[in-house]
């Protein structure tokens, strides 16, 4: 093949398609923390933490914005964005059996005596997945319902736009 085939196909992979076009790559909008709230009549409720009041919370749900008195909830559970443990370790897991059996089958073209390269790939990919699991934070945080602890996980922290706020508040 010729060499400029190789340049473009490079140069394709490697710019991104915004940068082709001469636009700037779009960005995902800011969002707020996802969170289960659990209100003191035993209530539970899920939504993106919009903003906090010194008296207020504001919830996205599903269907509208709603506003809620911070004294009635009575626990806040925060879930973090990201990868988990879970995921982690099944990473390792087929990454350690793709490349063990790869290794395996590439020992076996030039030696006989490659039983054990499967299970030193298999056990080095656990062992790094298993201490990389380690330091993963857990996926999510119980909060204390009050509004300074609340602010860093809110959209907006310096509070609700008066155009997004409910008629009547």
């Amino acid at each position: 093949m010729p060499r400029w085939f190789f340049w473009i196909l490079w140069t394709g992979l490697v710019l991104e398609p915004g940068a082709v076009r001469g636009q700037a790559p779009q960005r995902n909008a800011p969002r707020g923390y996802s969170i289960r709230l659990y209100v003191e009549q035993g209530q539970q409720l899920k939504g993106e933490l919009l903003a906090v009041t010194q008296d207020t919370l504001w919830l996205l749900t599903d269907a509208e914005i709603r506003p809620l008195r911070l004294e009635s909830i009575s626990q806040v559970q925060v879930r973090y964005p990201g990868i988990r443990r879970s995921h982690l370790m099944r990473w390792s897991v087929i990454g350690g059996g793709v490349t063990g059996i790869a290794l395996t089958g590439a020992c076996m073209s030039v030696s006989e005596g490659c039983v054990g390269v499967f299970a030193l790939s298999m056990g080095l990919w656990l062992v790094a997945g298993g201490v990389a699991a380690l330091f993963t934070h857990p996926p999510h945080l119980w909060v204390v319902p009050d509004s300074q602890a609340l602010v860093p996980y809110a959209r907006f922290p310096q509070g609700l736009p008066p155009s997004m706020r409910p008629s009547g508040h």
